[in-house]
């Protein structure tokens, strides 16, 4: 089940990525499992490093990905 909805989140985010790009246009593309993280949005003026992590029961893992020189996000579900 948790791969899933992994799948299904990750999904929901590059469909938000690529509408939210429909107004700025800078968007140049998004890779799946680059660098240790589960998707890299790659704009004209920065790149984004995305943590896909449907049901949180630490963060363990997640703090382990964070580092100060990337732009990282992370998407959850918002309920349970």
């Amino acid at each position: 089940m948790v791969d899933k909805a992994k799948s299904m989140l990750k999904g929901w985010i590059i469909s938000f990525i690529k509408n939210k790009d429909a107004f700025f246009g800078n968007l140049d593309g998004i890779e799946e499992d680059k660098e240790g993280y589960d998707l890299k949005a790659t704009y004209k003026d920065k790149e984004e490093y995305i943590i896909v992590e449907p049901f949180i029961k630490g963060f363990g893992k997640i703090f382990e990905k964070i580092d100060k020189e990337k732009n990282i996000s992370i998407v959850v579900f918002n309920s349970i």
